[in-house]
């Protein structure tokens, strides 16, 4: 294109010759992307900052203002930036904008929940992992941590790092560095820690490819031929566990069955006109309604400082988990609360014995 030509105007000409080519809609969308992409770089309109640092003397190369130098660090509070910006935008612009995140941090510095053992999460990583595979985990971090500490003394000679090397520097201290942290705050009663096994699950990715690199040296040091046998034996084992001890398929924990059950009585009972706002303390709720805690329009979010202004038209659901084990002090709430702001309870709608349950409106 021209530089009068917008990159934009090439989009539907290029989506449509993608689209009669291609069928997957999420390849189309990344073809596309992929194509404006090359076409911005050939006009020049994208600049590699490695490659125009790496070679001076090139042709190609330009001269960088000193503000760009740091322009790697200063991206990664963008998403900081963007975050506060949208949190304040959804929530109706609560004072400064700039401020908002700071106002509403959802996590205390002491814990409603106890603080446990400093191994807790040591302890449930072969929940995680697996068991066949937990002793393999160790042996790729005994096996990462050996090529790390000789790669470090190769740098301390020439001072050059492989793009390899600082891959695997970060797959082997993310998930260490997860598990430390939590393990630490679990252990303090900080940050709302319950030792829920889901805070490591954000790392599974770097734990399997730890397994591999355990895998793949131990099998080397065995000298065990043919490996994809021993893989689908270890693949096929947990299978055979869960036949023995059902797992899969997951079904919903009881609380969760509960509140589905609500949300159905709410969405087909005749209360919802006279009182069309919900105000939930389990998210279950909300989520089998199909409507999000920010919609103005049919929720009220749940907070102590909502209970106590009691808006108009509203069904409170209460329980006895979610309201009062909560990570921020402001959404703790009691029933004595709730009755004390003026909400009416109301008769219990469903079979099921209604305990840890409670039901209020608005007047």
């Amino acid at each position: 294109p021209s530089d009068e030509q917008p990159i934009i105007e090439l989009l539907p000409l290029v989506r449509r010759v993608v689209a009669a080519r291609v069928r997957d809609p999420q390849l189309i969308d990344d073809l596309v992307q992929e194509t404006l992409v090359r076409v911005m770089a050939a006009n020049g309109w994208i600049v590699d900052l490695e490659e125009s640092g790496a070679s001076p003397q090139s042709p190609e190369s330009l001269a960088m203002p000193p503000w760009l130098d740091a322009l790697p660090p200063v991206w990664l509070i963008v998403p900081l930036i963007v975050w506060n910006y949208v949190g304040w935008l959804i929530n109706g612009r609560p004072g400064e904008s700039w401020r908002w995140l700071m106002a509403n941090w959802p996590y205390s510095q002491t814990s409603l929940y106890p603080a446990g053992k400093i191994w807790h999460f040591l302890l449930l990583l072969p929940m995680l992992v697996g068991p066949v595979l937990f002793p393999l985990l160790f042996a790729g971090i005994t096996i990462v941590s050996r090529g790390m500490i000789e790669e470090w003394q190769r740098w301390k000679k020439d001072r050059s790092l492989t793009h390899a090397t600082v891959v695997w520097v970060l797959i082997l201290l993310v998930p260490l560095g997860v598990l430390t942290v939590h393990s630490i705050l679990y252990a303090t009663g900080r940050m709302a820690s319950n030792g829920e096994l889901r805070y490591l699950m954000v790392a599974t990715p770097m734990w399997a490819l730890l397994i591999l690199a355990g895998w793949n040296g131990t099998f080397g040091w065995l000298r065990l031929a043919d490996r994809r046998w021993w893989a689908g034996l270890a693949a096929i084992l947990p299978l055979a566990a869960n036949l023995a001890w059902g797992v899969i398929p997951l079904k919903s924990a009881e609380d969760w069955r509960t509140g589905q059950a609500l949300a159905q009585w709410y969405q087909a009972s005749p209360i919802r006109r006279t009182y069309p706002h919900l105000l939930a303390s389990h998210v279950a709720l909300y989520y089998y309604t199909d409507i999000s805690p920010a919609d103005v329009d049919r929720a009220r979010q749940w907070s102590r400082a909502t209970v106590a202004s009691r808006p108009a038209g509203t069904v409170l659901v209460w329980d006895s988990v979610y309201a009062l084990f909560n990570s921020d002090e402001r959404l703790r709430v009691t029933v004595d609360q709730i009755e004390a702001a003026g909400w009416r309870r109301i008769h219990w709608p469903l079979q099921v014995a209604n305990e840890g349950w409670e039901l209020f409106v608005s007047e």
